[in-house]
């Protein structure tokens, strides 16, 4: 389950279509929309592919990614490159 209702952030985030999903940094007034700890940090999941790599994986939007392959992610800039370069099975 997902802690909070997902808010509207527009278009905006980075599209990873490798994974088939859009990422948002998790800023500390999302973090507090969704009720994720205020010092939560990483990519929040916003949109995906139905059926895309990211949705077979069991992630659903609101998910906030923090570790790509056991390595930390701060921000969705940081989460896109990882998955870029992570193989996805």
């Amino acid at each position: 389950t997902l802690p909070g209702r997902l808010p509207d952030v527009g278009r905006d985030g980075i599209e990873v279509d490798r994974a088939g999903l859009a990422l948002h940094d998790l800023t500390p007034e999302l973090a507090t929309a969704l009720k994720y700890d205020s010092r939560a940090r990483g990519a929040l999941i916003l949109r995906m592919k139905r059926n895309g790599p990211a949705a077979r994986a069991g992630l659903e939007p609101g998910h906030l990614i923090t570790a790509v392959a056991g390595k930390p992610v701060v921000n969705a800039r940081q989460a896109a490159a990882a998955l870029a370069s992570a193989s996805l099975v």
